[in-house]
């Protein structure tokens, strides 16, 4: 009887292996996109052809969904602590509290649902610890499928800054792990479509990220050849200079800060709701604004500032740097890249997608574990 059962067990657990890789690749296929099914919001506030306070669920989402369902029946996701799960229900339940205070609690709900389906992702272990030639070449072809459609099809949802993060996550994760051939082209390609983003300040985060490569990756390797570092450091110099001669670059940042929009303690402590900013602008602004002028801040945690308050800017800085400090199989170098990205691009923030893909690389660990009881 035993043995009919584990026979029966076989296919079922299979099932959910593929369900496991199918969500894998849907997200790994799809984080750059900003489209997706519509849950709410008003995607004429300024017209057909401005959906700013459209809210969508991001069909990378679908494959966080499939990842989380496959691996929970197949016994594969990872038990979360006593911390986390608290940390967790404190983080959602201040954004709970927030939606009352916000100027339209119906779209803080609705971004509630897209934090609460990243924060799945804390049970995902290692999954999206790219290494291994598999993972290289899927999230390879990711990046050059996004910026094939960004380039072709330029009114297409594609978000350039989850796309540049894309590329950055290329160029760390080949660093990771043990040496390739194709090394050193890789990641030259991955500078090359970051430059082509046209962002001076993140290929000069790049270059950044290059000149202390002796200070992080030796946390994840024993050796790296210097030509691996100059090789790659002297062609982003390249991309730079031509960048800054021929004004590729867009050298620009918008402060974005509303007048009046701390006033009351409630907006200060609580924001005035994430996805709000479009309308607080409106709606605090003396004079009437063209569409043009509704731009959003350049900085990411200056526009969490305004949107989440200062308890949803302390909750996220706590959910970039705790877990990473205290929790040593995670790799410290993936919160600086995201903590990076959200000081010079809002995307991260503020686009669906880019919410998901924050919480999933945020909470990658270094090793499989399996099933335990985490201790922070």
């Amino acid at each position: 009887m035993k043995i009919h059962l584990r026979l029966a067990d076989q296919p079922q657990k299979s099932f959910f292996r593929i369900l496991e890789s199918m969500g894998f690749g849907i997200f790994l296929l799809t984080f750059w996109m900003s489209g997706g099914f519509f849950l709410g919001g008003n995607p004429v506030f300024l017209g057909p052809y401005f959906p700013s306070l459209e809210i969508v669920f991001p069909w990378c989402g679908i494959g966080i969904l499939l990842l989380f369902f496959g691996k929970f029946f197949s016994g594969n996701l990872r038990a979360l602590g006593r911390k986390e799960v608290l940390f967790v229900l404190l983080f959602l339940g201040f954004s709970a509290l927030s939606a009352l205070f916000s100027l339209d609690s119906q779209s803080s709900v609705l971004y509630l649902i897209l934090w609460t389906v990243g924060f799945l992702a804390l049970g995902f272990d290692d999954a999206f610890l790219l290494r291994g030639r598999r993972n290289r070449i899927l999230l390879l072809i990711s990046i050059l499928l996004g910026f094939a459609f960004l380039h072709a099809f330029p009114s297409w949802s594609i978000s350039s800054d989850v796309l540049s993060f894309g590329a950055f996550l290329g160029i760390v994760f080949a660093y990771l792990e043990s040496s390739f051939r194709e090394r050193i082209l890789l990641i030259c390609l991955y500078g090359f479509i970051l430059a082509q983003t046209g962002s001076f300040f993140l290929l000069l985060f790049a270059i950044g990220l290059l000149l202390f490569a002796k200070f992080w990756i030796p946390f994840y390797r024993t050796s790296i050849h210097k030509k691996e570092i100059l090789l790659p450091l002297f062609w982003f110099l390249v991309l730079l200079g031509w960048g800054i001669v021929s004004g590729w670059f867009e050298i620009s940042f918008h402060w974005g800060w509303i007048s009046g929009v701390w006033d009351t303690f409630t907006h200060a402590f609580f924001g005035i709701g994430e996805g709000q900013y479009v309308r607080a602008l409106q709606e605090l602004s003396p004079v009437i604004l063209t569409p043009d002028q509704f731009q959003l801040p350049t900085s990411g945690f200056l526009l969490t500032l305004i949107e989440k308050g200062i308890g949803g800017f302390l909750f996220l800085l706590a959910l970039l740097s705790v877990r990473s400090i205290l929790q040593r199989q995670v790799p410290i170098i993936l919160p600086i890249l995201i903590g990076m990205f959200l000081v010079f691009t809002p995307d991260l923030i503020t686009a669906e997608n880019g919410i998901l893909t924050m919480l999933v690389f945020a909470f990658v660990t270094e090793e499989k574990s399996g099933r335990f009881s985490n201790q922070i």
